[in-house]
């Protein structure tokens, strides 16, 4: 018998989107109903470079905006279901 242990998300239980330097692991945390994308780490390093904004950040814009304006929807029952994400228990590996 396989016992299979997973989480599952709601929009309404993400408290925080973070951002993680790949070089010193300094995080940025904010709310998911305001995300502002930051370009750099706090310590200098660049996250975003010049060439790669238009590719990079659009999509990120898109993903965390969307994300608000879901939260928003599903507060007010505008939807008529939840969006659920479901992730391997990590406490488990």
């Amino acid at each position: 018998m396989v016992i299979e242990h997973k989480i599952v998300i709601d929009l309404e239980d993400i408290k925080s989107i973070s951002f993680q330097c790949e070089s010193c692991e300094y995080r940025v945390a904010m709310s998911p109903d305001k995300v502002s994308l930051p370009l750099n780490c706090p310590n200098g390093h660049t996250w975003i470079s010049g060439e790669s904004k238009p590719v990079i950040v659009t999509p990120l814009l898109q993903f965390t905006s969307t994300i608000a304006t879901l939260r928003t929807l599903l507060g007010q029952k505008a939807l008529g279901y939840r969006i659920l994400f479901e992730i391997e228990d990590p406490t488990r590996n």
